[in-house]
């Protein structure tokens, strides 16, 4: 469904994510648990992020993130796109795209800030 015997994405796969994404290792997210007391003090989607910046980082070669369940709603933040494959809805989180998404949001906040202040 998602790649070839060769480990390489399949047709469906490739259109739905940049060429960096499939260059490297993936992680599939087959199911994650949060404690309730992460949940309930608002935690989780922080929890999530540094789980995801420590395995994307500078020495690491996770370069897609793979979840066949929705995550949660607060991950939308996060950068999880949803896609459908050969009928299939997957969520897809690539690093760059992320951080393409955290840099806009970034500016966007500043520029709110700043009309507020004018």
């Amino acid at each position: 469904l998602l790649f070839d015997d060769l480990g390489r994405p399949t047709p469906a796969l490739r259109p739905c994510v940049g060429v960096r994404a499939r260059t490297a290792g993936f992680l599939w997210l087959g199911e994650v648990q949060v404690a309730t007391h992460l949940r309930e003090q608002a935690l989780e989607v922080e929890f999530v992020s540094m789980v995801l910046r420590c395995l994307a980082g500078p020495m690491k070669r996770v370069t897609l993130v793979i979840c066949p369940k929705a995550p949660g709603s607060k991950w939308d933040q996060l950068g999880f796109e949803a896609v459908s494959i050969a009928g299939n809805k997957l969520f897809l989180w690539e690093p760059c795209k992320a951080r393409r998404r955290q840099n806009s949001a970034d500016a966007n906040a500043a520029a709110q800030a700043t009309a507020t202040k004018a």
